[in-house]
């Protein structure tokens, strides 16, 4: 693409009897997003170029430099103001670089979420963005520049970046820029053969190289050497002579890993097409996959791509193998690529052959073509809620998509939650007929073993007696919540934190796990000096593995969490033990061995910051059937309250108990106008003096409160845990009935950040007590 910038534009007037009796030429204008936070800037099309789509990659100037931004409106422009305006150098696409829609709906999150619309860019869309580029630069003709003429190409890089950009103002210069392919390093022939490797000395170099020429290149000097069968030290004398070097090549073909192969199992359901608005819940992950199968080849015979989105990229390689095995033509895009593999991935997807992409939120946006469906896993899990940036729920993106799209939507989970059933009609909600499970309560009351119940340890030693795998949840890494004194019951607490500091008693450590301060455990208590300080409440991971060592000596006893992942390879492989992990267990592939599944504390997990807890708690409880690979395992629930209905309806999963429990969350929902009936953010204060902090709270509650369209607000209040790395923390709830007004209501309000005060939003908040950055 060559750009020329034309030293004088001409003011073209037509007389068209108007109103004035003159209609000014307009000037086509492009609205440029980066990622960065930023809105969009706005400049003119590049001239004497093919016009590019919404969604294509245009280059433009950026202070002094240049960079890569995605067209995400057009508009036209009076001659009067388009002499404000910087035009772009060049378009890189002649095909949108996103999903058709993708940029309407990059602008409309940044509406609803009141966030820069360059934010949303970013925490999507993370391939093509930071390419690297050929641009080359001349004299425009009859223009003497100093080192420059008007006859030969130049690379940029060898001018001031200051000297281009004045020159590009002035109009001096032709820009030519396009993508730079992408080359890989390899070894090739420098000089053929010749009478320095004559001679018998020389005879395995003169092979080595005869061999490369007949190659044309290899990929290292140790390729080389072994295809042809000498010591990489003959080739590295080649190099030294000069006959073979390294050089840069384009890349021809991008190498992805290939899928595992994991059979799904065939059900005995009548096969459904899903033609609309839809909700799969109930059986297995792959029993539920199986059933949406029927759904995808139609699709696919159809001529239509489907979007398959999952949490996390530990499920997408298990979820893509499946739907592999099973014959269809997949792609999976996930964090795990490399940054060559997706953007491979990404320009592949843009081709017009249908097939099915599995990814996480990555890919949500990505340019697959004739998009028919899409299917959302695990709706409700916590994971697709991004902690950093404008703080989507990805599963809202993809909604908005197939509303755009006007497509159908699918959302699967293993039971149906209030947020994500509303509006779809009883017909369209499939449940599964679910595995029978062997579940026993073993009430934690009167356990002379804490954090093990008596019925726990019984069952624990029936797995090692039979040599069996067993896996033991407990809430929490580490040894425990605290360490205190038992002389005078002080707590350890952490300076910067209104929290204990977590024990960690193999490392002899203090933790916060909010601000990561640590220090050595201490010898004595700091306050009365007594020596007996010991755990004293909320038991981890180390403290359970411990405590199960005690009572299954010579028995394999492994650790997975955050701070200690032993390898689970032999466990795989079927060797007898038990894994004593945090919830991560659940995104390890099922044991095929497996006996028995403990959870140390059920309440634990009814006690996060939010009001979906219970539905949290049961979908724990029944995703437990995924890790066995075989078995029916048997489920031990420790809990103080074993009669609570979470657990109830976990043994006995009927079609029936689970529309009651669904139904009575749903009243609960709407008595206090939760989600799904009205819509919430949450404001954070975070400041170093906590009177300031609570006032400038206060300041922005009573603005809403009085402001034309006022939202209901609940606060301020310190948030659970009140001080936070050093800031005190003070939490408005701002609910309203649309997501609209609420976008509307934090976009056009003072929210009161200041230097002393800082303000962090957090649309469609999954934990009250999550302290933002």
């Amino acid at each position: 693409m060559v750009k020329k910038i034309k030293l004088v534009i001409i003011l073209v007037i037509v007389k068209t009897g108007g109103r004035e009796g003159y209609n000014y030429l307009v000037i086509e204008a492009l609205d440029v997003l980066f990622p960065l936070p930023v809105p969009p800037f706005r400049y003119l099309a590049p001239l004497n170029q093919p016009e590019g789509p919404l969604g294509a990659r245009v280059a433009v100037p950026w202070q002094d430099r240049v960079r890569i931004g995605i067209v995400v409106a057009k508009t036209s422009v009076e001659p009067t103001r388009a002499g404000d305006l910087r035009e772009a150098i060049g378009w890189l696409d002649s095909t949108s670089h996103l999903q058709e829609g993708a940029c309407h709906l990059i602008l409309e999150l940044a509406e609803t979420t009141a966030t820069p619309a360059g934010l949303v860019l970013t925490t999507l869309v993370k391939s093509g963005l930071n390419s690297p580029l050929n641009h080359a630069i001349r004299a425009v003709k009859d223009v003497d520049l100093e080192s420059l003429s008007a006859d030969t190409w130049r690379n940029v890089d060898s001018v001031e970046p200051r000297l281009v950009d004045l020159w590009r103002k002035q109009g001096l210069i032709e820009e030519r820029i396009t993508l730079q392919p992408h080359v890989v390093r390899v070894l090739e022939v420098l000089k053929p053969p010749d009478e320095g490797l004559s001679g018998k000395r020389q005879s395995r170099q003169l092979r080595a190289l005869n061999h490369l020429v007949d190659a044309g290149r290899v990929d290292s000097v140790k390729d080389l050497a072994k295809q042809a069968g000498v010591t990489e030290g003959v080739i590295r004398g080649l190099v030294q002579k000069g006959y073979v070097g390294y050089g840069e090549v384009p890349e021809s073909n991008v190498t992805l890993p290939p899928l595992e192969q994991i059979e799904m199992p065939p059900l005995d359901t009548k096969k459904l097409i899903l033609s609309e608005r839809s909700f799969l819940s109930g059986g297995t992950r792959l029993s539920r996959l199986s059933f949406l199968l029927h759904t995808i080849k139609k699709d696919l015979s159809a001529g239509a791509g489907v979007i398959v989105l999952v949490p996390e990229r530990s499920q997408l390689e298990r979820v893509a193998g499946a739907f592999s095995t099973a014959g269809l033509p997949v792609v999976a895009l996930s964090g795990k690529r490399s940054d060559r593999q997706r953007e491979y991935i990404w320009r592949e997807l843009s081709r017009d052959k249908p097939c099915v992409l599995v990814t996480t939120y990555l890919g949500v946006l990505s340019p697959l073509k004739n998009l028919g469906r899409i299917v959302i896993l695990d709706v409700s899990s916590p994971t697709y809620k991004l902690d950093s940036g404008p703080r989507i729920v990805t599963p809202r993106v993809a909604e908005m998509l197939a509303e755009k799209h006007k497509i159908p939507i699918v959302f699967e989970d293993i039971l149906e939650t209030a947020e994500w059933v509303e509006g779809i009609d009883q017909e369209n909600r499939h449940q599964i007929p679910r595995p029978k499970r062997r579940q026993f309560t073993a009430p934690l009351s009167d356990s002379p073993n804490w954090p093990l119940g008596p019925d726990l340890i019984r069952v624990l030693k029936q797995v090692k007696d039979r040599n069996r795998q067993a896996i033991v949840i407990a809430p929490r890494r580490g040894y425990s919540a605290a360490l205190g004194c038992l002389a005078c019951g002080h707590i350890m607490m952490c300076p910067n934190c209104d929290l204990s500091l977590r024990y960690h008693r193999e490392e002899t450590r203090l933790r916060c796990h909010q601000c990561e301060h640590a220090e050595g455990s201490p010898v004595c208590c700091p306050s009365c000096g007594d020596e007996n300080l010991d755990a004293v409440r909320g038991p981890g991971t180390q403290w359970v593995a411990s405590a199960i060592r005690k009572f299954l000596p010579d028995f394999v006893v492994a650790r997975y969490d955050a701070d200690h992942r032993d390898s689970l390879n032999e466990f795989h492989n079927g060797k007898p033990g038990v894994v004593v992990g945090t919830t991560a267990l659940l995104r390890i592939p099922p044991l095929p061995n497996l006996a028995l599944i403990g959870i140390t504390l059920f309440e634990s997990f009814l006690t996060q910051g939010d009001f979906r807890a219970e539905e949290g708690a049961l979908r724990l409880l029944l995703a437990l059937d995924e890790l066995s690979m075989h078995t029916k395992p048997l489920i031990v629930i420790q809990a103080f309250n074993t009669d609570h209905e979470v657990i109830q309806v976990a043994g006995k999963p009927t079609k029936e108990s689970m529309d009651n429990f669904g139904n009575a969350v749903e009243k609960r929902r709407e008595r206090f106008g939760y989600p799904p009936f009205g819509h919430l953010a949450r404001v954070q204060f975070a400041g170093r003096y906590q009177d300031q902090t609570r006032q400038a709270a206060h300041t922005l509650a009573v603005k809403l409160e009085n402001s034309d369209l006022p939202p209901t607000v609940y606060g301020p209040a310190p948030a659970t845990v009140a001080r936070q790395r050093g800031r005190y923390v003070y939490n408005l709830l701002i609910r309203t009935e649309t997501r609209t007004q609420l976008g509307d209501i934090l976009r056009e309000t003072d929210l009161g950040s200041s230097a002393a005060t800082k303000v962090r939003i957090d649309i469609d908040p999954y934990d009250v007590g999550e302290f933002l950055e």
